[in-house]
């Protein structure tokens, strides 16, 4: 009596056969080589954000860091604002693909301006301060340090790239200087 140690496939044919083998280790190699180069391409998200500047410091007004009451209910923030020198003044800036970027001081005075995820892009900036003391519109400095008012002017070299730019301590109390690095 004969026995067989495979069932015959579709045209005859035993499964596991060193012919099916070598077909499907071929269909394999080919698949992860292509696979292999997708991902060598670069196939990554063309509109993930770019690696810029992190900017760092301190608001203080009368040499204490600046904080207004009410954040606990959502009301008191005093909110930074790093203005693109090209969109200073201008109603939209959807045309040159350059935004504002924004950040809320801690209770402690201190911001961080990280930018789309990666850090604000290279380029000059003017920083302005917002104390929303009553709510999202309003502002307990009357708009002395809005973007066309704040003497504060910073400049993010391409060589920071990756790293983070300190603007110092921004003392709302008094007109600043403008400062580069």
């Amino acid at each position: 009596m004969k026995t067989r140690s495979h069932v015959p496939a579709r045209g005859g044919r035993p499964v596991g056969s060193a012919r099916a083998a070598k077909v499907w280790g071929t269909r394999a190699r080919r698949a992860l080589l292509l696979l292999a180069a997708v991902l060598a391409g670069g196939c990554g998200d063309p509109n993930a954000p770019k690696p810029g500047v992190t900017v760092v410091g301190v608001v203080v007004k009368d040499g204490v860091p600046f904080v207004l009451p009410g954040r606990e209910v959502g009301l008191g923030d005093v909110e930074i604002q790093l203005v693109p020198l090209a969109l200073v003044g201008a109603a939209n800036g959807s045309e040159t693909g350059l935004q504002i970027e924004t950040a809320i001081a801690d209770g402690e005075g201190r911001f961080q301006v990280k930018g789309p995820g990666r850090g604000v892009p290279p380029g000059t900036y003017r920083l302005a301060v917002r104390a929303r003391d009553k709510g999202f519109d309003s502002d307990a400095l009357e708009g002395a340090f809005s973007p066309e008012k704040t003497p504060v002017e910073i400049v993010l070299a391409e060589s920071l790239i990756g790293g983070s730019y300190d603007a110092g301590t921004i003392d709302v109390t008094r007109p600043a200087t403008r400062g580069t690095k």
